[in-house]
């Protein structure tokens, strides 16, 4: 019987990409900051870019604008200190690459 394959979440889809080498197209291992096979550093990318490329493979994402619902994900998870963070104004990256997030200061 042959097995059927699980279709990508939103969340998952976004994890991908920003795994995924721009130079060799090779997905790298979690929290690696470099490209096993080019050595090329895996870098933050852009909202649109980054939605872009998860919806096309993550074609069953359902909706009219399934690329501002990931852009809002990306946002509500960078507050709550999930698994992306901003790097810069419309730019995320996995915070797996960047460490964890410093305490806040007692006021």
């Amino acid at each position: 019987m042959p097995v059927a394959k699980k279709k990508l979440t939103g969340r998952q889809a976004l994890v991908q990409v920003l795994r995924t080498c721009t130079s060799c197209s090779a997905v790298a291992e979690e929290g690696a900051r470099k490209c096993a096979s080019c050595g090329a550093a895996l870098k933050p990318m852009k909202t649109k870019e980054l939605c872009a490329e998860a919806v096309a493979i993550a074609p069953g994402l359902k909706g009219k604008t399934p690329e501002a619902t990931m852009a809002a994900t990306l946002a509500v998870s960078n507050k709550r200190g999930g698994e992306f963070v901003r790097t810069a104004p419309g730019e995320y990256d996995l915070r797996e690459r960047h460490g964890r997030r410093r305490a806040r200061a007692a006021s």
